[in-house]
Protein backbone atom coordinates (compact mmCIF):
# COMPACT_ATOMS: atom_id res chain seq x y z
CA UNK A 1 0.00 0.00 0.00
CA UNK A 2 2.50 2.41 -1.12
CA UNK A 3 0.34 4.56 -2.37
CA UNK A 4 -1.62 5.29 1.38
CA UNK A 5 -0.61 8.65 2.64
CA UNK A 6 1.67 8.23 6.02
CA UNK A 7 -0.24 9.97 8.49
CA UNK A 8 -2.91 9.48 11.24
CA UNK A 9 -4.37 12.18 13.42
CA UNK A 10 -6.43 11.62 16.90
CA UNK A 11 -8.41 14.76 17.95
CA UNK A 12 -10.18 14.52 21.10
CA UNK A 13 -12.95 16.35 23.26
CA UNK A 14 -14.11 14.86 26.70
CA UNK A 15 -18.17 16.01 27.06
CA UNK A 16 -19.98 16.71 30.70
CA UNK A 17 -20.69 12.84 31.13
CA UNK A 18 -16.98 12.51 31.13
CA UNK A 19 -16.88 10.37 27.68
CA UNK A 20 -14.35 11.32 25.52
CA UNK A 21 -15.02 11.15 21.54
CA UNK A 22 -11.68 10.23 19.79
CA UNK A 23 -11.90 11.10 15.92
CA UNK A 24 -9.23 8.91 14.01
CA UNK A 25 -8.31 9.79 10.20
CA UNK A 26 -5.92 8.56 7.73
CA UNK A 27 -3.45 6.01 7.79
CA UNK A 28 -2.59 3.26 10.46
CA UNK A 29 0.01 1.09 9.99
CA UNK A 30 3.40 0.34 11.08
CA UNK A 31 4.30 3.47 9.78
CA UNK A 32 1.82 5.50 12.25
CA UNK A 33 1.35 3.12 15.24
CA UNK A 34 4.03 5.14 17.61
CA UNK A 35 2.29 8.63 16.95
CA UNK A 36 -0.84 6.62 17.88
CA UNK A 37 0.31 5.76 20.91
CA UNK A 38 1.57 8.89 22.14
CA UNK A 39 -0.99 10.58 20.74
CA UNK A 40 -3.37 8.27 22.37
CA UNK A 41 -2.13 8.02 26.10
CA UNK A 42 -2.02 11.92 25.72
CA UNK A 43 -5.63 12.13 25.10
CA UNK A 44 -7.05 9.26 27.53
CA UNK A 45 -4.54 10.50 30.68
CA UNK A 46 -7.49 12.24 32.01
CA UNK A 47 -10.24 10.57 33.80
CA UNK A 48 -13.22 9.37 32.19
CA UNK A 49 -15.95 6.88 31.73
CA UNK A 50 -16.37 5.97 28.23
CA UNK A 51 -14.78 6.12 25.30
CA UNK A 52 -16.60 6.93 21.97
CA UNK A 53 -13.83 6.25 19.02
CA UNK A 54 -14.97 7.45 15.21
CA UNK A 55 -13.83 5.96 12.70
CA UNK A 56 -15.27 7.48 9.81
CA UNK A 57 -12.55 9.09 8.39
CA UNK A 58 -10.00 6.44 8.66
CA UNK A 59 -8.80 5.03 5.06
CA UNK A 60 -6.63 2.22 6.51
CA UNK A 61 -5.54 -0.11 8.71
CA UNK A 62 -3.17 -2.69 9.12
CA UNK A 63 -2.61 -5.52 11.41
CA UNK A 64 0.00 -3.12 13.97
CA UNK A 65 -3.38 -0.93 13.75
CA UNK A 66 -5.65 -3.90 15.06
CA UNK A 67 -3.04 -4.62 17.47
CA UNK A 68 -3.43 -1.06 18.66
CA UNK A 69 -7.10 -1.53 19.31
CA UNK A 70 -6.80 -4.63 21.00
CA UNK A 71 -4.14 -2.32 23.19
CA UNK A 72 -7.03 0.50 23.58
CA UNK A 73 -9.49 -2.10 24.13
CA UNK A 74 -7.72 -3.85 27.03
CA UNK A 75 -6.53 -0.11 28.84
CA UNK A 76 -10.39 0.86 28.94
CA UNK A 77 -10.94 -2.41 30.42
CA UNK A 78 -8.31 -2.18 32.81
CA UNK A 79 -10.03 1.10 34.08
CA UNK A 80 -13.43 0.33 34.07
CA UNK A 81 -13.99 2.54 30.81
CA UNK A 82 -16.65 1.81 28.16
CA UNK A 83 -15.70 1.50 24.90
CA UNK A 84 -16.99 1.96 21.54
CA UNK A 85 -16.38 2.51 17.87
CA UNK A 86 -18.58 3.89 15.02
CA UNK A 87 -18.67 4.79 11.32
CA UNK A 88 -15.98 1.86 10.70
CA UNK A 89 -15.83 0.96 6.97
CA UNK A 90 -16.85 -2.40 5.80
CA UNK A 91 -13.57 -3.74 5.21
CA UNK A 92 -11.76 -2.81 8.49
CA UNK A 93 -15.53 -4.27 10.43
CA UNK A 94 -14.50 -7.16 8.36
CA UNK A 95 -10.72 -7.33 9.75
CA UNK A 96 -12.52 -6.97 13.16
CA UNK A 97 -15.08 -9.53 12.78
CA UNK A 98 -12.45 -12.06 11.15
CA UNK A 99 -10.32 -11.64 14.11
CA UNK A 100 -13.22 -12.74 16.41
CA UNK A 101 -12.30 -9.11 18.15
CA UNK A 102 -16.07 -7.81 18.21
CA UNK A 103 -16.47 -8.81 21.88
CA UNK A 104 -13.62 -6.46 22.54
CA UNK A 105 -14.09 -3.71 20.10
CA UNK A 106 -17.69 -3.51 19.75
CA UNK A 107 -18.99 -1.40 16.74
CA UNK A 108 -21.83 0.66 15.79
CA UNK A 109 -23.46 1.91 12.69
CA UNK A 110 -23.16 5.74 14.07
CA UNK A 111 -22.28 7.89 16.71
CA UNK A 112 -25.62 8.48 18.56
CA UNK A 113 -25.18 4.11 19.21
CA UNK A 114 -21.89 4.18 19.87
CA UNK A 115 -22.74 7.18 22.47
CA UNK A 116 -25.69 5.29 23.82
CA UNK A 117 -23.63 2.30 24.57
CA UNK A 118 -20.78 3.93 26.86
CA UNK A 119 -23.59 6.00 28.32
CA UNK A 120 -23.11 6.15 32.39
CA UNK A 121 -25.22 3.12 33.60
CA UNK A 122 -24.78 1.19 30.74
CA UNK A 123 -23.60 -2.44 31.06
CA UNK A 124 -20.02 -2.37 29.38
CA UNK A 125 -20.28 -5.42 27.30
CA UNK A 126 -16.04 -5.83 27.64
Amino acid sequence: MSDQPKNLSLDGAIDEQEVLSLKVAGTWNNDTTDAFKQQYKSIVSGKIKGLVVDLKELIYVSSAGIRDMIMMAKDCKALGVALSLHSVDPNIAGMINFGELAPFLPVYDDESDARAAVAPGTENPQ
